[in-house]
């Protein structure tokens, strides 16, 4: 009996155990057969084996197309934001000249900078700054009749200058000071001649009105030459003049360079750009002259310090021995009246 028993529980096991392999077989099976349908179906190279694949449905997938057309408008129109931009970069800094209407306008010395077009920037603080258009009826008018007016002052300072220059020339003693001021007389008169243009490219006749900023420079630069005498202290005062003038003429031209180019009047801002920078090279140069006629101007101011203190002692030895003689001549007066 107990023999039966145990041959009956083994029977038992041996068939869970076939069930339970054939079971585990097909499992297996059916595992190989989606997994070689799923490698069929899947590009190659594009899903590592670590990572499971993802299926997704149709509507899914309808949105991912949507997103991706989205994403691909926007990145396209960053791009081109972007170019252009670095258009506008490129074109802002031009040396200064007025070349295009958007650009904007790099008014070095002048402190004016302007850019036309309908841009609207924003300051340091982030608020909106009004747009920058060309200014058109009374606007453009009030610009215009201020623009023509300094235009015809700088005319006559001009002209004035070329009579004001050959003065400053006959005064000056150092000859690397004469070479600067001789040089500069031939830009002014090519200076006039290009005021002249710019009268004409505006359609407007030449002519000058009495710059009263110019004739009170010019009048000091006369009273300097005729306070003191010829040598370098007299040379440092004509250059302290000459860049009085210039700076009042780079401040006057760089505003005038600005008023033409918002006007419109780009060979106007050409001209007047070139007048500009020869103003600044003038000074530039009178300021390298300078730096060693200022040091000759000390020393020599030294040495006549001198020699005034010189003149004083003999001064002072001269009328001590007037007065032994005149006390000489009366003591022997005496002593001959008493002794007759």
């Amino acid at each position: 009996m107990h023999v039966f028993l145990i041959v009956e529980t083994n029977f038992l096991t041996l068939k869970r155990f076939k069930m339970a392999t054939a079971k585990s077989s097909k499992k297996s099976a059916k595992r190989a057969q989606v997994n070689t349908s799923r490698s069929a179906s899947k590009p190659t190279g594009q899903v590592s084996r670590s990572q499971p694949m993802k299926y997704s449905s149709r509507k899914e997938d309808g949105e991912m197309e949507k997103r991706n057309k989205s994403n691909s408008k926007t990145g396209n129109s960053k791009q081109s934001y972007g170019n252009s931009l670095s258009s506008q970069k490129s074109s802002g800094n031009n040396g200064g000249r007025y070349t295009s209407s958007t650009s904007a306008r790099d008014d070095r010395g002048s402190g004016n900078g302007h850019a036309k077009g309908k841009m609207r920037n924003t300051g340091a603080s982030g608020k909106s700054q009004p747009s920058q258009t060309r200014p058109s009826g009374k606007q453009e008018e009030g610009l215009r009749k201020l623009f023509m007016d300094q235009l015809k002052d700088m005319y006559w300072a001009e002209k004035a200058l070329t009579k004001a220059l050959p003065k400053m020339i006959k005064e000056a003693s150092s000859n690397e000071l004469i070479d600067a001021l001789s040089g500069h007389l031939d830009e002014t008169e090519g200076q006039v001649t290009k005021l002249e243009q710019v009268f004409q490219k505006l359609g407007e006749k030449a002519s000058a009105q009495k710059c009263e900023a110019m004739e009170g420079l010019i009048e000091e630069a006369t009273e300097i030459m005729g306070d003191l005498e010829k040598g370098s202290v007299k040379d440092a005062g004509i250059i302290c003049a000459g860049q009085k003038v210039e700076h009042y003429e780079i401040g006057t031209y760089g505003c005038l360079k600005t008023y033409a180019g918002i006007l419109g009047e780009m060979d106007v801002a050409d001209l007047l750009d070139d007048i500009l920078s020869e103003e600044k090279n003038a000074d530039e140069t009178l300021t390298q002259v300078a730096q060693s006629i200022n040091w000759e101007a000390a020393n020599e101011s030294e040495e006549e310090d001198e020699s005034d203190e010189e003149g004083d002692e003999t001064d002072e030895e001269d009328e001590e021995d007037e007065d032994v003689e005149v006390y000489g001549t009366k003591s022997n007066k005496r002593y001959s009246g008493a002794k007759k």
